[in-house]
């Protein structure tokens, strides 16, 4: 998650966020891994004749545990991988990654987008989450024997409502981020976040 391309960074630098990424990447994978052979039982258990709703509760715990290890290991891995950086590299990766690029943020105004990151990147973590549940949700109820209407009509309203939550998070974090840059910093062309914070 972390664009990395446009900094010049030192060798020694460059030699550690290597050994970070390649100590991520499996990590995850391993992850990703023993997430899908989860939602394969899940599925499996939803599927049954005669479904069993405390072991159904118990796979999505099993679920929601391993995503939130995944969300842990991304953010235990942005946190390491900025820590080798100097001041000046966050600041012109923080600015880049708003379409700031050649704008140079002050340390305040990092210090300030990056309290604003963090708590924009948990809530809409949040959100995300609730939302791949509830279209997870409505595929089940799409796939029944024999639909039940209403029920996908309320689960369409739910999946509707958690994208509209994240829109709306989306909005805050980028007029909070605007609230803190200059006239001229904000006259740059392409000012505004164009993804979540990685």
């Amino acid at each position: 998650g972390l664009n990395l391309r446009n900094l010049t960074l030192t060798a020694d630098q460059q030699t550690q966020v290597d050994n970070l990424k390649t100590e991520h990447q499996a990590a995850v994978t391993t992850f990703h891994t023993t997430l899908h052979s989860k939602q394969s039982e899940l599925r499996t258990l939803k599927g049954a004749t005669t479904q069993d709703q405390a072991a159904i509760t118990a796979k999505i715990a099993e679920i929601d545990g391993l995503r939130s290890q995944i969300q842990a290991s991304d953010t235990a891995y942005r946190t390491s991988v900025l820590g080798l950086l100097t001041a000046d590299q966050r600041g012109s990766l923080q600015a880049e990654k708003l379409g700031l690029r050649g704008v140079t943020l002050t340390a305040d105004q990092l210090g300030k987008i990056d309290e604003l990151a963090t708590g924009h990147e948990g809530k809409a973590s949040t959100i995300q989450t609730t939302l791949q549940t509830k279209q997870s949700e409505l595929r089940d109820l799409m796939k029944a024997t024999t639909p039940d209407q209403t029920a996908i009509n309320a689960k369409i309203d739910e999946v509707s409502s958690a994208m509209s939550q994240l829109q709306k998070e989306n909005a805050a974090y980028s007029i909070a981020v605007r609230g803190l840059l200059t006239t001229d910093q904000r006259r740059y062309p392409r000012w505004v976040p164009s993804r979540m914070p990685a």
